[in-house]
This record gives C-alpha cells, sequence and structure tokens, in this order.
C-alpha cells in the first residue's frame, strides 16, 4: 500500500458519505477517487448545500482535472495522510485522504462554493 501511496497511482472505492447538514448515506458500488500522477479522477456523489453552481446542478464531484499541490505524509505508523488541491471550471477542491493500514480509508471534500462532504472507503492497488 505505501508503494502505491508514494508513487501517486492509486484508487480508493468509496461505499459510504457523511455529508454535512444530512445523515450518512450507504453508496452502491461504483464510486472511487483515483490519482494517477498528476491527474485526479473523482467519481464521488455530492449531497448538501451548494452556493454557486451551474444551472441544472453542474458536474458535483464527477470530474478529472489536474493536480495542483500534493503532500503526503505519514503522522501515525499505521496511516498515510495525503493533502491535495485541484480545480475545475466549476469550482477549487481541497481533498483530505487518510489511509490505514488496514487499506481502509476517509476522503474529506472542502469546495468553495459547497458544504464539505466526507467519504469512507478501501484503497484498491494493483
Amino acid at each position: 500500500m505505501a508503494e502505491a501511496l508514494d508513487s501517486r497511482y492509486y484508487k480508493i472505492d468509496v461505499d459510504m458519505a457523511h455529508p454535512l447538514r444530512m445523515p450518512a448515506k450507504v453508496l452502491s458500488y461504483g464510486f472511487s477517487l483515483e490519482v494517477h500522477g498528476d491527474s485526479l479522477i473523482s467519481y464521488l456523489p455530492y449531497f448538501g448545500r451548494a452556493y454557486s453552481i451551474p444551472y441544472g446542478g453542474g458536474k458535483g464531484l464527477n470530474f478529472t482535472s489536474t493536480i495542483s499541490s500534493y503532500q503526503m505524509e505519514y503522522p501515525k505508523k499505521d496511516r498515510a495522510r495525503i493533502y491535495l488541491i485541484t480545480k475545475n471550471d466549476e469550482d477549487v477542491y481541497s481533498f483530505l485522504i487518510e489511509v490505514f493500514i488496514n487499506g481502509k480509508a476517509t476522503i474529506d471534500v472542502q469546495a468553495r462554493e459547497r458544504d464539505m462532504i466526507s467519504f469512507d472507503g478501501e484503497i484498491v492497488t494493483d
């Protein structure tokens, strides 16, 4: 797992969403967040309040973009913490990803134009 994180090629399959102002939601199969070097592929649902978005709701958290900032640290020996920033034509997003030694992961997403949302999942390495 550490090798995949260090190489910046990994995928996190998510199965639970934690919107800021709503109860947690169990997700069906298929939602994920992928890091491929300097690219981020976000296929995540969004539940919550949006402030200034395109008519019809926009892309939400479904986009592919270039990572503008990426920092990784190991605050404890059983986990890695990743901070990354990316943007698309709708918003700027800050991601805080924590990956634990057992493969479980949490993702916190903060956007300028939307309420924060968090996800639980598991890292997939090939």
